[in-house]
């Protein structure tokens, strides 16, 4: 598994943290969530030109009551998915994007991103 600072650290036009007034919102609109998740513990991070900010909420291990810290490795696992359609779905209503659209429309440096919309994901 990569390490995510690694990940973070390639990120291209991510450096520095968020402005104070962003991470307020962001870790107000977290901690709202995590309280009514179903999830012992959560990390949280955005990732933005204009910054980067991370944040961990609740127990990585609830028998122990380790807490969950940052630094920690989890599996997103499919629930990625289910994010990525979502605000693809809400970009697309707001005429932001088309669904239909060659991934290279949003994102010029994806690899195969010209072509048709699924050039970047061979069959």
């Amino acid at each position: 598994m990569a390490d995510p600072a690694n990940v973070v650290k390639a990120a291209p036009g991510a450096s520095g943290t968020l402005p104070k007034s962003v991470v307020a919102t962001l870790d107000s609109g977290a901690k709202a969530a995590f309280e009514t998740a179903a999830a012992p513990g959560a990390i949280v991070g955005v990732r933005t030109p204009q910054g980067i900010w991370t944040a961990a909420y609740g127990l990585a291990d609830p028998t122990t009551k380790a807490p969950m810290t940052t630094d920690m490795h989890a599996r997103i696992g499919s629930v990625a998915k289910t994010f990525t359609g979502t605000l693809l779905l809400q970009l697309a209503e707001e005429g932001k994007l088309g669904l239909d659209d060659p991934i290279g429309n949003t994102i010029p440096a994806f690899p195969m991103a010209s072509g048709s919309p699924c050039a970047c994901w061979p069959i």
